[in-house]
């Protein structure tokens, strides 16, 4: 999906691209010096990321690049915006059920990566609720 003022891309020979987690528009080129190299659909309509931005798709469809759905983000802001695992038990990110206590888990990644324990709640919903508090308080999108 494209803006009208990007039609003129439709022209050009794309290629699905499945990285794992979701589809890409990209198609091949040749760079100056002849190497050639792939660029992304987001990519060309967007233009290349500066320093440690990246191009994330709002809505989280890669093949869905109108304009308003591409934003410049960081690694971080963009894993935030990640989609769901298919082997999530509650169907919200950051909530999990805790066999041991027989209840609900909220909890969060840190900058490097380590598990930040939120809280252990008889409901699900209070334990969806902690972690989107969470989230508030401590990220920024």
């Amino acid at each position: 999906m494209i803006d009208d003022r990007d039609k003129d891309l439709r022209e050009l020979k794309w290629f699905a691209h499945f990285d794992g987690n979701n589809w890409y528009a990209k198609r091949n080129i040749r760079k100056d010096n002849g190497e050639r190299s792939v660029i992304s659909m987001h990519q060309q309509i967007k233009g290349k990321p500066i320093g440690n931005r990246e191009i994330d798709h709002v809505d989280g469809n890669g093949l869905n690049n109108k304009r308003d759905n591409l934003r410049f983000v960081t690694h971080r802001q963009n894993m935030l915006n990640k989609k769901i695992y298919s082997n999530n038990s509650s169907g919200f990110t950051g909530v999990s059920f805790h066999k041991a206590s027989g209840k609900w888990r909220a909890y969060a990644r840190g900058k490097t990566c380590i598990l930040i324990d939120i809280g252990i709640f008889e409901r699900k919903s209070e334990a969806v609720k902690a972690y989107k508090k969470f989230k508030e308080e401590n990220y920024q999108i």
